[in-house]
């Protein structure tokens, strides 16, 4: 456990067949995945062995996409139909003091486990028209329509010890005794294919989008567009409180307007974009303990409204020089009374918290310079890259219980702030750098390169858990490298 661990192997194949009918044209796309991954990971980030967890997950899939296009006088439209269908399985474990000296070191049953099986499918009709309404205005709209349904089932698991083990299923922690099936119809008997609990859900919901496009001159497109879409529910497979076995659709609406322009004869491009956001029923994913063992699981998180702004530029001020820069700036937030969390004594409002993962700002530029030579292209490149600080889970206090003393109070406002302080990565941004030669006859690259050349330390990643595990990991980001590299294309 204490050797990290990622294996991912996977293949498949997918076939395009097009039939062109004059006035039509038919498609379709056939596409087929098969995956078996796992991993592990010691999330203490000590030799002590104090919480770790193991996962595997088999799954494969299928998809059938049809279409149907073509064109009438100013209209240009789209049709068709999609089916996708997925199937496989999930089993986690997760271990606590696993590998302690103090207790031998010998405790190496997983303290939470669960195995699930899981079906998906989802169907889809969708449209899609463009009309030129003028010869520099267009209007497009299209409409989708999505069935989903989801399937599970939660499996009791005989343990390989010979003792009575602590094992999830379908939302609920029971002890598997060996030989002995704890849950389903036939609770008590040696048959352990009916340590069963099947759960599954239906969801159906539209998807739109309206947009305008205006040419105002050759070098300046304006546009805006409106449109909506919809995450599916499910069910999570790992452990969780009460009443969060399964979490429903996440609604998404945005609007955005825009400008794309070319100046100074294209030696400038600019792209600008302003847009706004409404997520209802926002899916986020929670770390914590429940019933003793280590858990992850997703819930519907109130309802988010983000807006902001991104600029990106592009610049040739001179032959072979190619100059970038893009910047972002966002505002995310939960609408007032939309996070609502069960406390010790009833509901209590969290949507003061921060939006996890959300950065106000992110900034990038480069520079690249091209020099033409006798016998071959020399390029220069660096580039820099920054992200403001994120928060990977804000907690808030409750306080809900009348019972609770002005010391305990005050302890669970302190506990609240020194999780969101270690929960919170602070902001960085890191230099890489490329230099090359490349020779056309023989197609040869030279090229030295380095990443986060000035040695950067930072953590690009966080798993926060604080007020649950007593303590908070964060992933180190790569260190200074540098290399070179040869390649040779025939």
């Amino acid at each position: 456990m204490d050797t990290p661990l990622n294996r991912n192997k996977a293949y498949g194949f997918s076939g395009t067949v097009e039939v062109d009918l004059g006035a039509i044209n038919l498609k379709s796309i056939t596409a087929y995945r098969d995956s078996d991954s796992e991993n592990t990971l010691d999330l203490d980030g000590t030799p002590a062995g104090g919480i770790a967890f193991n996962s595997r997950y088999l799954q494969e899939q299928f998809s059938q996409e049809l279409q149907m296009s073509g064109e009438i006088g100013k209209f240009d439209w789209i049709v068709g139909a999609y089916y996708f269908r997925e199937e496989g399985n999930e089993r986690s474990d997760s271990f606590a003091l696993y590998n302690v000296p103090a207790l031998g070191g010998l405790n190496l049953a997983p303290s939470g486990r669960n195995l699930t099986d899981f079906v998906s499918k989802s169907t889809a009709l969708f449209a899609q028209v463009n009309y030129q309404l003028t010869d520099r205005l267009r209007a497009t709209a299209g409409f989708r329509y999505t069935w989903d349904k989801r399937n599970v089932v939660g499996r009791g698991v005989n343990n390989i010890r010979g003792v009575p083990e602590p094992v999830f299923t379908g939302g609920r922690v029971v002890l598997i005794a060996p030989n002995t099936c704890r849950v389903g119809p036939n609770a008590g008997t040696t048959n352990p294919a009916l340590c069963t609990d099947p759960n599954s859900a239906s969801f159906s919901y539209p998807a739109w989008t309206f947009s305008l496009d205006y040419q105002a001159t050759d070098d300046i497109l304006l546009y805006a567009r409106t449109g909506g879409a919809s995450l599916s529910g499910g069910f999570n497979t790992r452990p969780t409180p009460p009443g969060l076995q399964s979490f429903s659709p996440e609604d998404v609406r945005d609007v955005e307007a825009g400008m794309k322009g070319e100046f100074l004869d294209n030696r400038l491009q600019a792209n600008l974009a302003v847009f706004h956001v409404w997520r209802n029923g926002a899916q986020n994913i929670v770390n914590g303990i429940v019933n003793g063992g280590l858990t992850q699981f997703a819930q519907n998180s109130g309802n988010i409204r983000a807006y902001g702004l991104e600029l990106e530029t592009r610049a040739r001020p001179w032959t072979g020089m190619e100059l970038t820069a893009s910047v972002s700036r966002l505002k995310a937030e939960y609408e007032s009374g939309s996070f609502i969390d069960i406390g010790t004594n009833g509901t209590f409002d969290r949507s003061d918290e921060v939006v996890p993962q959300t950065p106000k700002w992110t900034f990038t530029a480069g520079a690249t310079q091209e020099i033409e030579t006798g016998i071959g292209k020399f390029t220069a490149h660096i580039d820099y890259a920054y992200i403001s600080s994120r928060n990977f889970g804000q907690e808030t206090a409750d306080l809900t219980n009348p019972a609770l003393t002005a010391a305990q109070r005050t302890a669970r406002l302190a506990d609240a702030a020194i999780a969101n302080a270690l929960g919170t990565l602070p902001g960085y941004g890191i230099f890489n750098g490329r230099i090359s030669f490349e020779i056309e006859d023989p197609n040869l690259e030279i090229a030295l390169w380095a990443r986060n050349m000035f040695d950067k330390n930072y953590s690009q990643n966080l798993f926060s858990s604080y007020n649950q595990l007593g303590f908070t990991s964060a992933n180190p980001g790569d260190p200074a490298t540098y290399g070179m590299t040869f390649s040779f294309r025939f």
